[in-house]
């Protein structure tokens, strides 16, 4: 379900950071920004196109599963997140919605963007993160996520291995 992110801020923050602080493909990453404001939580999260398609052809049982822009594909997406990247607000599961995905190229590599929202219906004083994206893939994964709150600019960065997947993350009222 594509959903209609409510907050200016939200997608300022999170589209102003230039694509160009995405290191070269040397090792297995992710990077995601998400900015929380009021009741909506907005991530955005990259990935190494390649690394994406095979965790997908993975966890669907999928064979020659490649990435593009369809309605389908971005389901398949999805359904792989909401089991990977989970999000807790205020101590309720949130599911991800898709409000955007596309393709760029960051020197010679293939890279996927997802924007997803997570809604909770009440002001976010509370947020967890279980970030296990690709780690059934690579021993070496690493995720990364950037967080910021509004309006009191509250920032965090967290980074999730496989011996520390979790973290959490609360704001002033």
């Amino acid at each position: 379900m594509i959903k209609r992110v409510r907050s200016v801020a939200l997608l300022t923050a999170l589209l102003s950071v230039s694509s160009a602080s995405v290191t070269p493909h040397k090792f297995h990453a992710t990077y995601a920004r998400m900015a929380v404001e009021d009741g909506v939580a907005a991530c955005e999260i990259r990935f190494f196109k390649h690394d994406l398609e095979d965790a997908i052809t993975k966890h669907h049982k999928l064979a020659g599963y490649s990435l593009s822009p369809e309605l389908e594909q971005d389901s398949l997406f999805v359904t792989y997140l909401n089991r990977t990247f989970t999000v807790m607000l205020n101590d309720t599961l949130a599911t991800a919605s898709l409000a955007g995905s596309g393709e760029e190229t960051v020197g010679h590599e293939e890279m996927w963007w997802y924007l997803v929202t997570y809604d909770a219906g009440e002001t976010i004083k509370k947020l967890s993160v279980t970030n296990r994206l690709l780690f059934e893939l690579f021993d070496d994964q690493r995720n990364i996520l950037r967080l910021q709150h509004f309006p009191s600019a509250k920032r965090e960065t967290f980074y999730f291995v496989s011996d520390s997947d979790h973290h959490e993350a609360a704001f002033p009222s």
